[in-house]
């Protein structure tokens, strides 16, 4: 019985990485032994064995070596038994005894002129196990040592020492010196293949690890495809690795991919379940859930989800525990386990990963649930988890990573301060600050002063993406006050020979959907990096060697976001903007993009970063893409009808002079910029109402285009009881996926928590997935948008404004996500003063309560005989004014070169005084009138 062990490597989750931890621990057996023969003894020590009862055979070969003291294979076969049960330190104890025991006999046959063969190989393998048991007790040097001479002693016959060598090499000397040993280690088994043709497939096996363990590093340095190229190697020799498969199928997961995972999932869950494995059966079917739950079917990743927590609860029931049970239940089972078990014995770790891992599992599901509204004791299940997450995670004996993370906390009620704690544990595992003088840069000349300030974009979305939607302007502006697209023929008022010039580049590491955004991403900077397929190291190494001065992370904590890069410190100053609405938490970014309604100062305690807060909304916003869109739309249908042959075809005409109607409402057409503003007749308004499947010019129609896990039961509650009022209105959201089927599953669902309220199902009203500009057209449609509260509407607010779609807000909120309505609205002062009808907007939009925000939904859209109601008067004021602060996306782009130069002036002034780089919040002034 000769244990070779090594390691297990890391698989990687979708969302969260994780470690293959110890096996569970068996019940402790004990037996009789005393006064029986050694050959009885030994077999029934080996009987207990072949039968599974580990801890009791343990005993018995600890026994027989004990009372045998000079017998090595007795005392390997201890160590061997106690190692298998995770008691380290014991086993560690029988192993050096064997060692002993075996250097003694070989130095002695050494001395008459030969070697034991079989004592020669058995020594090899108790180094070896001596080394997997220095590594699970994190000595990592002595277990180098030990592999290493273990390897070097019989390489032919214990070839996995060599293995596990190259997998403490990367804990201890990093991924890249793991990345060589391990290709050195796929020659060896490839040679040795050759030198021993009868035991070939051995080697194979063992090369189809080594190139699991290599992409394992690959992935781990960010390198993305050569990871790919290691697993899929792996699973050429051997189909079976399951941690291949499933860090194939995470590979595809992230980088969006989804549907390519599920098979990689499924054969990965398959293996696990085949090898009784169960704690990566839990992860893979965590990962297998959240493709389901990506993917758009909720009820089957409930099912899932469901699966998992049977499984996780099944092992917590092995010891003890039930799952979710308050802090004071679960503290004493870990200090009893401990007192019985040492500081060595597994079910403590047992108990704290299964405890964990069913935390996890919770999390998973609840998130799902809210994706997907499935809010069935809504209130009750999130108290669990948040007490859990507190008293087992943060607060707990060791602390662990919170199962929320960031940005899931975004969308949950939570205070401030916790959304920090998260935030700051979070980036912690990219590395805290550490930057030295060379990478922060001397303090600038005058003649560096003169020069461009370079700032680096840093993003995963460069495509069609939300982001990539609201910064195509900012980009083109760039390019356009630096006078850099004079083919435009662009001319700018004097005034902007003061701002400073700025250079700037986009560093791509997200994938190419061949979009007109990714095009305009490419075309826009003055240099376009494409860092997709490279390692941290490389991206790093870039960055630093472009000389950026400013970086921007457009990602912070969202989906694929790469904190290694701003973690190495690449820029000397580093900013947080746009996408993530809160803060990094995070040492290495310096100041964070604000304004004063969604972070006024007194909120500054809770960011990490300093404020660098606009003089307006700061979030910028471009639709000129679109307009130029309507507008061919617009000469399209100008152009005279043929006679008309038939009466379908004259109808067809009237469809168009809707249409046309709708365009040139939202279109600048007068010589000051000014719209049109012409209400639609009730004829026209029914027609295009009733094509996209809403009731006629009687009815109202309140919307939400925000993505649905934004929805939450208190305000959908507030919604329906706004419908209650409101007999004739209906509630048009947006379509969660395109071609989605009626009867799909969550359609379903928000029908029937309609249908509990007393609203008939069919006042849901879906919105079809379509193109930007189409959308924007179809906002006229609708009377008043209701906003969300926890997490608001951000640029589906600035869509439906832009649109002429009043939106209603609940102001005075906490946090950055839910006060993103009150910036936006006050930013709609029209930029040459046009009136609002005598309404003031954030007056008439800002609701003070949730009461407040039903009562105003009722009255501005309250019908008055035969006058417009309120909500209609905003209207027609949004769609007749002059173009409003919040679109002027020039006026934007200088007053956020005025920010970026202002922070890189300050870091400039201080290091030449010798400050320390980080220094206070900035408050820019506004753009100059008519610049």
């Amino acid at each position: 019985m000769r244990l070779l062990r090594r390691p297990a490597a890391r698989l990687f989750f979708a969302v969260v990485v994780g470690l293959l931890c110890p096996r569970a621990a068996l019940p402790k057996e004990t037996i009789s032994l005393e006064g029986k023969p050694e050959q009885e003894v030994y077999d029934i020590v080996v009987g207990l064995y072949q039968q599974g009862q580990k801890h009791a055979a343990a005993q018995g070969f600890k026994y027989l070596s004990d009372a045998a003291p000079s017998n090595a294979q007795y005392a390997f076969n201890a160590g061997f038994l106690m190692h298998s049960v995770d008691q380290f330190l014991l086993a560690t104890e029988y192993y050096h005894r064997a060692e002993g025991l075996l250097q003694t006999r070989l130095a002695e046959t050494e001395a008459e002129g030969y070697w034991q063969k079989e004592d020669l190989k058995l020594y090899a393998d108790v180094i070896n196990n001596v080394g997997s048991c220095y590594s699970a007790l994190e000595k990592k040097d002595e277990a180098l040592s030990y592999y290493a001479k273990a390897f070097e002693l019989l390489p032919d016959d214990v070839p996995i020492a060599g293995l596990n060598y190259c997998q403490v090499l990367r804990s201890t000397a990093g991924e890249e010196q793991a990345v060589a040993c391990f290709v050195k280690y796929g020659k060896f088994c490839q040679d040795a293949a050759q030198r021993h043709p009868s035991r070939a497939q051995q080697f194979r096996s063992l090369l189809a690890d080594g190139f699991y363990e290599l992409g394992v590093a690959y992935q781990a340095l960010g390198r993305i495809i050569d990871a790919s190229n290691a697993y899929n190697s792996a699973l050429a020799i051997n189909p079976m690795i399951a941690g291949a498969l499933l860090n194939m199928g995470a590979l595809h997961h992230r980088f969006g991919e989804v549907e390519d995972a599920v098979p990689m999932y499924e054969r990965a869950l398959e293996r696990y379940r085949a090898l009784g494995n169960t704690k990566n059966q839990a992860m893979a079917l965590t990962n297998l859930a959240v493709v389901h739950e990506q993917l758009g079917n909720g009820t089957l990743a409930e099912e899932t989800h469901g699966e998992t927590l049977k499984l996780v609860s099944a092992q917590l029931a092995l010891l003890g525990v039930t799952p979710f049970n308050d802090r004071e239940e679960w503290t004493p089972l870990l200090a009893a386990f401990q007192a019985e078990h040492g500081e060595d014995g597994v079910p403590p770790r047992d108990l704290l990963h299964w405890t964990q891992s069913s935390i996890r599992s919770f999390s998973h599901r609840m998130r799902n649930r809210r994706s997907h509204c499935l809010w069935r004791d809504w209130d009750a299940q999130w108290a669990t988890l948040h007490r859990l997450v507190l008293n087992h995670q943060l607060d707990g004996v060791p602390p662990y990573p919170s199962a929320l993370l960031p940005f899931e906390l975004l969308l949950l009620p939570v205070t401030k301060a916790h959304r920090l704690r998260v935030s700051v544990e979070h980036s912690a595992q990219f590395g805290d600050e550490t930057a030295s003088a060379d990478v922060l840069g001397p303090p600038r000349d005058a003649q560096a002063a003169r020069a461009p300030l370079r700032v680096g974009y840093i993003c995963f979305d460069f495509n069609d993406h939300p982001t990539m939607h609201l910064v195509e302007g900012l980009f083109k502006n760039h390019a356009l006050l630096q006078g850099r697209r004079r083919a435009e023929q662009v001319v700018l008022p004097s005034a902007v020979s003061a701002l400073a010039a700025v250079r700037f580049a986009a560093y791509n590491y997200g994938k190419d959907d061949d979009s007109e955004y990714r095009r305009a991403a490419e075309q826009a900077p003055d240099e376009f990096v494409n860092m997709v397929e490279w390692d941290f190291n490389e991206s790093i190494t870039r960055i630093r060697g472009d000389g950026v001065q400013v970086l921007v992370d457009l990602q912070g904590h969202t989906m694929g976001g790469r904190g290694t890069i701003a973690a190495a410190r690449v820029a000397p100053v580093q900013v947080n903007y746009l996408i993530f609405p809160g803060t990094s938490g995070a040492r290495y970014m310096d100041y964070v993009v604000v304004d004063r309604h969604v972070a006024p100062p007194e909120h500054a305690a809770f960011y990490t970063e300093k404020l660098l807060l606009l003089p307006r909304c700061y979030q910028v916003n471009y639709y000129d893409r679109h307009f130029d869109v309507l507008r061919e739309m617009s000469t399209a249908l100008k152009e005279p009808p043929t006679p008309a042959a038939s009466e379908g075809e004259g109808a067809a005409a009237g469809d168009a002079a809707d249409k046309l109607r709708l365009i040139e409402n939202i279109l600048p057409a007068a010589s000051d910029g000014s719209r049109r503003g012409l209400a639609l007749d009730e004829g026209a308004l029914s027609r295009a109402r009733e094509e996209r499947g809403l009731p006629g010019a009687e009815a109202t129609v309140f919307a939400n285009f925000n993505k649905l896990d934004k929805l939450e039961p208190q305000v959908w509650e507030e919604w329906m009881l706004t419908l209650q009022r409101h007999p004739a209105a209906v509630l048009w959201l947006l379509m969660p996926r395109k071609n989605l089927p009626p009867d799909a599953p969550i359609l379903t669902t928000l029908r029937a928590e309609a249908a509990s309220y007393g609203v008939h199902p069919s006042r849901i009203v879906f919105a079809a997935r379509v193109p930007k500009h189409e959308h924007i057209l179809r906002q006229q449609l609708a009377d008043l948008h209701l906003d969300t509260h926890i997490y608001g509407a951000h640029s589906t607010a600035t869509d439906a404004l832009r649109g002429g779609l009043p939106t209603l807000t609940l102001a005075h909120l906490a946090s950055f996500p839910e006060r993103v309505g009150l910036s936006i609205l006050d930013s709609m002062s029209p930029a040459a003063g046009a009136a609002w009808a005598g309404l003031s907007v954030g007056d008439a939009l800002g609701a003070l309560s949730r009461k407040d925000f039903m009562d105003r939904a009722f009255e501005l859209t309250q019908r008055r005989g035969s006058k417009p109601t309120l909500a209609a008067i905003l209207k027609r004021a949004l769609l007749s004014a002059v173009d409003f602060e919040l679109f002027d996306t020039r006026g934007y782009t200088r007053d956020f070169q005025r920010a970026l130069q202002a922070t890189w002036e300050l870091h400039s002034s201080a290091r030449a005084l010798g400050f320390p780089q980080r220094t206070g919040h900035v408050f820019p002034a506004t753009s100059p009138a008519g610049d």
